[in-house]
């Protein structure tokens, strides 16, 4: 990273595999990026990608892990995060209705909060 003003972060996953859990994708890699930011010389601002309904008290798993690593981002680099909230497409429509539920989650549903 170091020579980057600018990090987009896009890790992460919503499902889990025999090699990664959520907690390794979801938040230790997100942890591990912006701690690299953070003592990079160069780097400026870091935009964390996660998820609408992310919160500590979810039901699901994923989103308590998205949650979590918006919380290591902001615990890394409190000055220099950015964290950017999108959507899922699989939740908002499946069959004929698929293309313009995603095309709606791309227009709509993007929020951003800063860290400091």
């Amino acid at each position: 990273m170091e020579g980057s003003t600018l990090v987009f972060n896009l890790l992460g996953r919503d499902w889990e595999t025999h090699n990664f859990s959520f907690e390794d994708v979801n938040v230790d890699a997100a942890q591990a990026v912006a701690e690299a930011c953070a003592k990079s010389s160069t780097v400026r601002r870091l935009v964390h990608c996660s998820a609408l309904g992310a919160s500590a008290d979810s039901k699901s798993a994923l989103m308590r892990s998205k949650f979590a690593g918006e919380e290591a981002v902001k615990a890394a680099g409190p000055t220099l995060g950015e964290v950017m909230k999108k959507a899922s497409k699989r939740a908002l429509g499946g069959g004929i209705d698929k293309k313009l539920a995603g095309a709606m989650a791309d227009l709509a549903t993007l929020t951003t909060e800063t860290t400091a």
